[in-house]
């Protein structure tokens, strides 16, 4: 498991997520959640100009950005595991960049306007009403609720993200790089080489090898960091799942009916109305434009004439036609006729009906099921609820897991030997939420936790029955799959001597066609062949070492997953004029996007020399609750690479 935070930390992923991770801070006010304060207290990141990130929102900022390499991962990750890989201080550099790059927009006076924060709100599709298509309060209150956000701090996010966005859509503007860049990335790309190759096969190793136990335990003894079995443990858990308890709950009809009065304007269809609005400056002129239409005039032409202007509803509902007298009159109006002149808010309109879809009014037997599974499903999370209310109060009076659990009638489950990373001893997943799983493997023997709530009506108990620690396998125990390791080690150990010795025959002056006699191969000569391999189709090792090498060098590669081959470079061609200009040409996109990249990275580093912003990683650390030893170094801290 730390094998693979260590890899996941440097891979590509770890840092798009980051980038992820601070996007939504931005774009979702995560990371306002907890403003204010002054340097000092409980502060760890400080920056001049904006709110300081205290304990409680780089907190929530960690378990975000924990989360989302847990998906990524597949596997539970801790934050102590996070921060003896640097992590931590990975997204604690990440946020300072990114609050000294916003202090530096305030700083310099980029700052939107009002008119653009509310274009940047329109681009959120949940704050809208699904049927009328319009801004809907309700929704944006749910949302400002779920994220324990105020309409001032979500704003105020937002303005920071036009305000970033704009700048770096300013900066990218018309950037296009020099030809000379396409031209020499083109001359990589499109440079060709020729180079021969022959086989060396698994019958020069000769009759394999029947390994006694002597060999096979040293062999174990070698490997024996891969060949241990992990720490396993035995839990009893208790679930009590709404999601099962909503087969076993009653809908009854009163509730169904509430529910369904609460949700019918929701789920029924509006009437709605394909029509035309010219708006004209007097009632004159509306005169003349209602008669216009009433004869079959193009509204168009109608409007052109009589200096007004035009406006098309499609299939819209009231609701979204902004004017209400206007929307009044429209549907009011039969299909096809003229209406008009009206006075409206905003002007005069004249109006024509193009066409009525009559709306529908749904009843309860249309949405029954979906109604049904609704109430089912909300009394459901109440029981679940109720009963870890009731759990969490005889469990926190001191009865055990096991006699609350049979007191409220909920099964105690004993689950088989299960690993860190949530698998059997056969590498079989057990469905242990991750979360669950690693409270659980913080527990000593005989230990248990409280009931845990994973939302949505799912809670969790976990009893440590048993560790079992980490142990050597016996020989017998992978004898078959150890065998047939160390019989293809073998194998591959001699082709390959074999095949280096015949590699420094050819390089001391040997020719490869009488190399490869001696082994029974055939020579095959490849020319022309680019570095992308396009067109034709040579393992990736081999292409690789051939872009590699230099002419007349000899060297080896992997062929196949049997097979060593051993490679001559011949020569080294450029490109195809032809070729090379179609590619320097396409290559410009992808390099002014390399270049735009480059100075973005100038311009975060710039805003932070200017800015300066501070960062208490030790005091970040002690917040997670991460264990450090007396020096404030992370207990267990992997080393960094040489």
């Amino acid at each position: 498991m730390l094998a693979h935070i260590r890899a996941f930390a440097k891979s590509p992923i770890a840092t798009v997520l980051l980038s992820v991770l601070l996007l939504s801070f931005v774009v979702f006010g995560i990371g306002n959640v907890f403003k204010g304060g002054v340097v000092g207290g409980d502060t760890v990141i400080h920056t001049d100009g904006r709110p300081d990130i205290g304990a409680a929102r780089y907190k929530q900022m960690i378990e975000v950005y924990k989360k989302q390499v847990e998906q990524q991962s597949g596997q539970p990750i801790s934050v102590q595991e996070l921060a003896s890989h640097g992590l931590d201080a990975r997204i604690a550099d990440e946020i300072a960049y990114v609050e000294s790059f916003a202090a530096l927009m305030n700083k310099d006076g980029v700052v939107p306007s009002d008119t653009l924060v509310a274009q940047q709100l329109k681009q959120i599709p949940r704050l809208f009403n699904p049927i009328s298509g319009q801004f809907d309060k309700a929704l944006y209150g749910t949302f400002l609720r779920e994220n324990n956000l105020n309409d001032k701090q979500f704003t105020s996010d937002l303005r920071d993200g036009v305000a970033q966005g704009q700048f770096v859509s300013g900066m990218a503007a018309g950037m296009r790089a020099p030809m000379v860049y396409g031209a020499l990335q083109a001359g990589y790309l499109m440079e060709q080489r020729d180079f021969e190759v022959f086989q060396v096969t698994p019958k020069v190793a000769g009759e394999p090898i029947k390994p006694t136990d002597a060999q096979l335990q040293q062999f174990m003894k070698d490997n024996a960091a891969r060949l241990m079995k992990p720490e396993l443990r035995i839990f009893s858990v208790v679930h009590v799942s709404a999601r099962e308890l909503a087969a076993t709950v009653p809908a009854p009809d009163a509730e169904m009916k509430k529910t369904f009065d609460f949700e019918k304007d929701t789920l029924s269809q509006p009437e709605k109305r394909t029509l035309v609005q010219i708006t004209v400056p007097d009632s004159a002129r509306a005169a003349g434009v209602a008669a216009a239409l009433a004869k079959g005039q193009d509204p168009a032409s109608a409007a052109k004439a009589s200096g007004g202007q035009v406006l098309n509803y499609a299939d819209q509902p009231k609701s979204a036609i902004p004017d209400r007298a206007v929307a009044d009159a429209a549907f009011a109006a039969k299909d096809g006729a003229v209406v008009g002149p009206v006075q409206g808010g905003l002007g005069i309109a004249v109006l024509k009906v193009l066409k009525v879809t009559p709306g529908h009014a749904v009843t309860l037997d249309e949405v029954r099921s979906k109604v049904e599974a609704e109430v089912k499903k909300a009394a459901a999370e109440q029981k679940a609820y109720d009963l870890s209310q009731k759990y969490g109060d005889a469990h926190g009076s001191g009865a055990t897991m096991t006699t609350v659990a049979k007191t409220l009638g909920v099964p105690v489950l004993t689950l088989p030997p299960i690993a860190k990373t949530g698998a059997d001893e056969q590498g079989r997943p057990l469905g242990l939420p991750p979360k669950v799983l690693a409270s659980a493997y913080g527990l000593a023997a005989g230990a248990e936790t409280d009931l845990q709530d994973l939302g949505q009506g799912e809670y969790w108990a976990v009893r440590a029955e048993k560790v079992i620690p980490p142990a050597m396998r016996t020989l017998e125990e992978v004898r078959p799959g150890l065998t047939r390791e160390f019989v293809l080690r073998d194998i591959f150990g001699k082709m390959k001597a074999k095949a280096q010795a015949l590699a420094d025959q050819v390089t001391k002056g040997g020719s490869m066609e009488a190399a490869a006699a001696s082994v029974g191969g055939k020579i095959l000569t490849t020319n022309g062949v680019i570095r992308s391999g396009a067109g034709q189709t040579i393992p990736k090792d081999v292409l690789g070492r051939v872009f590699a090498a230099k002419p007349g060098e000899v060297f080896l590669a992997q062929d196949t997953p049997a097979t060593i081959a051993v490679i001559k470079l011949k020569a080294v061609h450029p490109g195809g004029v032809v070729e090379m200009s179609h590619t320097a040409q396409a290559a410009i996109p992808s390099v002014s996007k390399q270049a735009f990249d480059d100075i973005g990275q100038a311009v975060r580093a710039e805003a932070r020399a200017r800015i300066k912003p501070t960062i208490d990683i030790t005091k970040g650390r002690k917040a997670l609750g991460v264990e450090l030893d007396a020096k404030g170094n992370v207990v267990g801290a992997t080393p960094p690479s040489p």
